[in-house]
């Protein structure tokens, strides 16, 4: 089973024009960027309807005179990598930590940057990870070679987002601790 996807396509901050763009030039941007990992050309990417339902459970800033800024398109592009594993509450959680860095101009760049960097290391990492698995069946006959590859790969999304949920819940409870405990203030006595 051999695929012609681009699984390290992301959308690069050099990608987001410098200036504000209106919902159908967002989708547009993901369109273009992800047309080829389309599993049929009536997918839709990124809808109307997702943007507005990000909006409404307050995953990005509110859109300004219906126009979305960088830090919006940034967001957005983190929200759809999630989204195919983690809930809307679990991308929440994970949001919270790096908000401020992302409504920060200064690192807003650097995050960005870093985060593209890491979303395309695991790509790579997961395509000769598949290839193992291929190496691994490549004496069964097809048919069952593909069963196994395809279930491998099942597998290793459970296991990956069962890690991912278990990272969240202990991030969550050592947030609430945080939260519910601050530390002791110093006194100048």
């Amino acid at each position: 089973m051999t695929s012609e996807k681009d699984y390290q396509a992301m959308i690069e901050r050099d990608m987001i024009p410098d200036l504000d763009l209106y919902m159908d030039q967002v989708r547009q941007l993901f369109e273009k960027t992800y047309a080829g990992n389309k599993r049929d050309d009536k997918e839709k990417i990124l809808t109307k309807t997702m943007i507005n339902n990000y909006a409404k459970s307050k995953l990005v800033p509110p859109i300004v005179n219906k126009k979305y800024q960088t830090e919006h398109i940034m967001l957005i592009q983190m929200i759809y990598q999630l989204k195919g594993a983690l809930s809307l509450n679990d991308i929440e959680t994970v949001l919270s930590f790096i908000t401020p860095s992302i409504q920060n101009e200064t690192t807003r760049a650097e995050v960005y940057d870093d985060y593209v960097g890491l979303m395309k290391k695991q790509a790579t990492e997961a395509e000769k990870m598949k290839a193992a698995i291929e190496a691994d069946v490549k004496e069964v006959d097809k048919p069952l070679a593909d069963f196994y590859t395809v279930a491998s790969l099942v597998q290793l999304s459970a296991v990956f987002r069962k890690m991912a949920e278990d990272t969240i819940d202990a991030l969550a409870e050592e947030q609430k601790k945080i939260t519910s405990h601050p530390a002791e203030q110093p006194t100048d006595n």
